[in-house]
């Protein structure tokens, strides 16, 4: 039985453990539950600081109900003095002041560890039914205190529309260098951008913005 133990404790010491900072979706398919589902599919032990509860159904938003800004801090204070985390990824965070305890707390764990701790920022600003979910004032935390810290930025096409202050109706518009250019500068680091569908077309695929290089990579 102790041998069994052992073996139990090694392995589960060898589980890559990551945590989703988001919020929670009432259907499962967003949010901290679709996350989870998504670590535990890749073999990854998922934990968890609530942002916010959303009630909502595919398509539509009814509500959200803010968690306070220090109780998602002490969220992930708490994971971090009892955890290795290996990696940490951010969705919705709903306000300016939660989006600053965030990069507070994650800049506390790399000031503890002396080193960068792999992060990937989804900034949630839009559902995909169009509701805005983010306050004005949040996307300016964002560029000034959170995503300096990232290792990678994930929005959608309509949020890094929305970050570099620009519409984008159709794919010759993103053929244009203002547009990698104008994402880069906002966000400061290599930005993965997900497609988004006009009328059951995709209006653009996939694509990579490396910030250093300005490169770009499709996929389909």
């Amino acid at each position: 039985m102790g041998k069994q133990r052992d073996r139990r404790s090694q392995s589960a010491a060898t589980v890559p453990v990551t945590l989703t900072i988001a919020g929670s979706d009432s259907s499962a398919g967003a949010g901290i539950q679709a996350d989870l589902k998504t670590f535990s599919a890749l073999g990854v032990y998922g934990l968890t600081a609530v942002t916010c509860v959303v009630a909502e159904i595919p398509g539509k938003v009814s509500r959200i109900e803010q968690v306070s800004a220090r109780m998602v801090r002490d969220q992930i204070e708490v994971l971090e003095k009892n955890s290795q985390i290996g990696a940490i990824k951010t969705g919705l965070l709903c306000s300016a002041e939660i989006v600053s305890a965030v990069a507070k707390a994650i800049r506390g764990i790399k000031s503890l560890r002396g080193r960068r701790i792999p992060l990937v920022i989804d900034p949630v600003m839009i559902a995909s039914s169009g509701d805005r979910l983010l306050e004005a004032a949040a996307i300016d935390a964002y560029t000034d205190q959170l995503f300096p810290l990232a290792t990678l930025i994930t929005p959608n096409l309509d949020e890094a529309a929305l970050l570099i202050g620009t519409e984008i109706k159709d794919r010759e518009r993103t053929n244009s260098l203002n547009f990698p250019h104008g994402l880069c500068a906002a966000s400061r680091r290599t930005a993965l951008v997900a497609p988004i569908r006009r009328q059951s077309r995709p209006v653009l695929p996939a694509a990579w913005y490396w910030r250093k290089r300005l490169g770009r990579r499709r996929s389909s």
